[in-house]
């Protein structure tokens, strides 16, 4: 579902060309934040643990880094441009043609992008559960240093117009969470789970010694199990 302003005036009626300007939803056609993603689907942690491993042994409210050797080797860092970010390989790789298609079609947002965050470990905000920051499969954008305001039910236009973009390279945009953050956009469960059909998240061996692919498997699905118990016990 695509939205876009509504030529009208009042608190709707703001002026055009400020990509950081927040909009009620309200003042956007077909302003439902939660039908923003048509049929794509936010990954859950069972899915993200399972099919991409596990970033570390613990998590806590505070952002930290990963330290699972199968998991370190399907991070990279890559240049976008106007900001460098480091997350998940075949994440990264969506991202590039994300914002080079934002690139194309207006310039003069895509100089302005930044992000707050891509990979960091860390529970959820508000939940028990993992943040899908943890797995470098998340970012958070900002528009001239600005942050969109988390819960406002407000988006910045540049988020507004950028959204679409997302949806065609099927990544869950955060408008449609229950506590709504328009900043941060993800790849979605669809998204994770073709990567996993590609053999796109299978960890390096090298960080695990000598061993071979089965080994990998059984020292994911291992640590996924151990690392389960831990939220779910």
């Amino acid at each position: 579902m695509f939205l876009s302003l509504m030529a009208t005036g009042g608190r709707c009626g703001l002026s055009m060309g400020h990509f950081s300007e927040p909009v009620p939803f309200s003042c956007v056609a077909g302003g439902n934040r939660f039908a923003v993603n048509g049929r794509l689907r936010p990954p859950g942690n069972d899915l993200n643990f399972a099919l991409i491993g596990t970033p570390r042994r613990s998590f806590s409210e505070h952002g930290q880094e990963p330290d699972d050797p199968a998991f370190l080797s399907l991070i990279a860092t890559a240049d976008f441009g106007p900001f460098r970010a480091t997350g998940l390989r075949p994440a990264l790789k969506v991202l590039a043609r994300v914002m080079e298609e934002v690139a194309f079609h207006n310039a003069d947002l895509h100089r302005r992008l930044s992000t707050s965050a891509m990979l960091c470990c860390r529970m959820a905000r508000g939940d028990r559960g993992v943040s899908n920051h943890s797995w470098g499969i998340a970012i958070d954008l900002k528009i001239d240093g600005i942050a969109d305001t988390r819960g406002d039910d407000c988006v910045q236009r540049g988020l507004l117009e950028i959204a679409p973009v997302f949806a065609r390279h099927m990544f869950y945009w955060g408008a449609a969470f229950q506590m709504e953050e328009a900043m941060h956009f993800e790849a979605s469960e669809q998204l994770v789970r073709l990567w996993a059909a590609r053999g796109e998240l299978a960890p390096s061996t090298a960080g695990l010694g000598a061993a071979g692919p089965a080994d990998a498997a059984r020292y994911r699905a291992d640590r996924f199990i151990e690392t389960r118990a831990r939220f779910t016990g």
